[in-house]
């Protein structure tokens, strides 16, 4: 699922990374945002970790970029509005007792 973000919003990690740079359930703030570098994902997401690699890929495509920006993009796909993440919570904990 697809979620539409902005600069300053609280968001939710939905997956641990697999270099443990987040972690399922930690609360980041969107730092930026920019388009991604292939079709794989809708767009990249800042949360404010650096890095001094000129080359990255794309863990789904393969497809090798150069950054030259130092900031760690992550795809949009690891995050979840920090607010949705809440509401889902709340309904599965209401599903959950009213069974």
């Amino acid at each position: 699922m697809g979620y539409l973000f902005h600069i300053g919003q609280e968001i939710i990690a939905v997956r641990t990374h697999s270099k443990n740079i987040f972690r399922k359930g930690d609360i980041l703030i969107v730092r930026n945002i920019k388009s991604a570098c292939c079709h794989c994902f809708q767009f990249s997401v800042d949360i404010g970790h650096t890095h001094t690699v000129h080359e990255m890929h794309c863990s789904k495509c393969d497809l090798v970029f150069t950054n030259e920006d130092g900031v760690y993009w992550f795809a949009n796909t690891n995050f979840a509005p920090l607010d949705s993440a809440e509401k889902l919570l709340r309904n599965s904990a209401f599903e959950t007792i009213a069974v």
